[in-house]
């Protein structure tokens, strides 16, 4: 039965365990290629020529070239698919802010209709009408929203 051993990784340092038997691996951490060569361990750096520096010594590496291609494009999914969330979620932070923004505004323009700090009556009535308007305003969104999701 194969003893596991524990190794640092050269590129960042994380512990590893790994099976005695097992000549290369993969950080689990940071993806760098591993190689296992009388209980020393190579960092290996592959390259597009399918060129592996093994210590400032080349060889030659059969490279799957389907599997780095598939790895890219998993990679440029899941960058895109983290960008486009950080966006939903700027532009929901936004929504939120400038909501909270028009129910303050409409609070504060209904309370100074009411307590008639405007000289005019007529202007008072319109600053509490007004007022309240803005103040429903982002819950008529939200509810329109709500209802577009479903």
């Amino acid at each position: 039965m194969p003893k596991l051993i524990k190794l640092n990784c050269p590129n960042c340092n994380a512990v590893l365990e790994v099976d005695s038997d097992r000549n290369q691996l993969f950080c689990s951490y940071c993806g760098q290629k591993i190689l296992l060569v009388d209980d020393e361990v190579k960092v290996v750096n592959v390259n597009i020529r399918k060129t592996v520096n093994v210590n400032k010594t080349v060889k030659n590496v059969n490279v799957d070239e389907a599997g780095v291609k598939k790895a890219e494009a998993e990679i440029r999914r899941v960058s895109f698919e983290e960008k486009k969330y950080a966006s939903e979620l700027r532009r929901k932070n936004t929504k939120i802010v400038f909501m909270i923004f028009l129910v303050i505004a409409g609070v504060l323009l209904t309370t100074s209709g009411f307590s008639g700090l405007w000289n005019d009556k007529n202007a008072n009535e319109i600053a509490m009408s007004l007022g309240m308007f803005i103040t429903l305003l982002p819950f008529l969104a939200w509810m329109i929203e709500v209802k577009r999701s479903r």
